[in-house]
This record gives structure tokens, sequence and C-alpha cells, in this order.
């Protein structure tokens, strides 16, 4: 079992979780447009970090270099935020603008294929936050074909963080303001998730000794 974190380390993890909470909803206090989705970019990995400072995995090694691991999940959370934007971009603006059903299909062929292939990689995210370990030891972990339920909510929590933060770049015409308290619970659930699991959740591949 882990020790509990010391006073300073629990000072430290509480200032990473109010910093990415307001990084989180900073496209709805100050729009920007496009440059906007770093906010939410750069919450991700502040929720990671001081999830991890607060309630460290008991597999997590004694020493992490929290400037890997950050940066690796900063990639990781780009990489994430890039793609879903590039495919949500075209199907979410035709809806918005002509409310067609071909928009209204294409939008949902979008999000149903973001899922599953979150549901593949979702151990890259439950590795960077309960383990760390930089870009190399998150292209060696397996594709998620193992526990479909944990994979399937990792990933449908990561996607719902996602497109919760381009819909506060993209706002739809008529949002109401409780949607920003909704967009602060998503974009916490993911790294909630991936700390809430009671064991590790990564197997040991084929052929590598612990």
């Amino acid at each position: 079992m882990p020790e509990p974190p010391s006073p300073l380390r629990r000072g430290l993890a509480f200032l990473l979780l109010l910093a990415g909470l307001g990084l989180a909803v900073l496209p709805a206090a100050w729009p920007l447009g496009l440059v906007a989705i770093a906010g939410p970019w750069l919450a991700q990995p502040l929720f990671a970090l001081g999830l991890a400072l607060l309630a460290p995995a008991p597999e997590a090694p004694g020493r992490r270099l929290w400037w890997r691991d950050g940066l690796a999940l900063l990639v990781l959370w780009g990489l994430a935020l890039g793609l879903l934007g590039l495919g949500f971009a075209w199907p979410y603006s035709g809806l918005v603008q002509t409310g067609s059903l071909g928009a209204a299909l294409g939008l949902g062929a979008v999000v149903g294929l973001a899922w599953v292939v979150l549901w593949r990689q979702w151990p890259l995210f439950a590795q960077a936050g309960r383990q760390g370990g930089g870009l190399s030891t998150l292209a060696a972990a397996p594709p998620g074909t193992w526990a479909p339920l944990r994979g399937l909510l990792l990933g449908l929590a990561v996607l719902f963080a996602g497109l919760g933060a381009w819909l506060l770049v993209w706002p739809p015409a008529g949002l109401s303001s409780p949607w920003w308290l909704a967009v602060l619970c998503l974009s916490g659930l993911p790294n909630s998730l991936i700390t809430s699991f009671e064991e590790d959740p990564i197997p040991t591949p084929l052929g590598v000794l612990p």
C-alpha cells in the first residue's frame, strides 16, 4: 500500500486539480475560437497528475518523473482531442447550420467510431494516469481487448470529456449556463475512473518478467 501523501504533496495536488477545473471551462469564460481548446487540453494532464499525487495507485513507482509523465499526458490528450475535433467538425457544423439527416448520421458515425477506438486504446490513459512513463512506455501498452466493461466505460468517459471540450469551443445556439457545470463533471470523469480502479488494469505482456 502506498504511503499517505504528505501535507505539501496534498496541497500541490489540490492546486493542480483547481487549475485543471479552471482550464477545463476556459473556452466558456474566454471564447477565443479554436485556440480555446488549449484550456481543456492542458486541464487533463493536471487532473491526472493531481489525482496521482493525492491517491497514488498501488502499482505506481515510488518515485515518478513528473515532468516526463506530464509531457506524455499532454501528447496523449493532444492526439485524442485533435483527432476527435477533426472528425467532429464537419458533421457538427453541418448539423448546426442545416439540421440535415446526413449531417446527423455523419456525426453519429464519428462518435461511434471514436468510442470504438478509445475502447481499444483505453490502456494508454490508464497507464499514463496510474503508473506514468514516457511515450515509449505508453506505446508498448497492449490494446484493450480484455476487461470490456472497464474499457467501454473509460473510453466513453474520454469521449464525453472530449466532446464536452469541443462543444465549449463551438457552442450551439441557446446553450444554457448549466452546461458549464456538466462540462466540469465530464472533464474530470476519465481520470476519476482511472483512479478508482482497485488493481493494475494493465496486464503484464507475455515474455516480460515483473
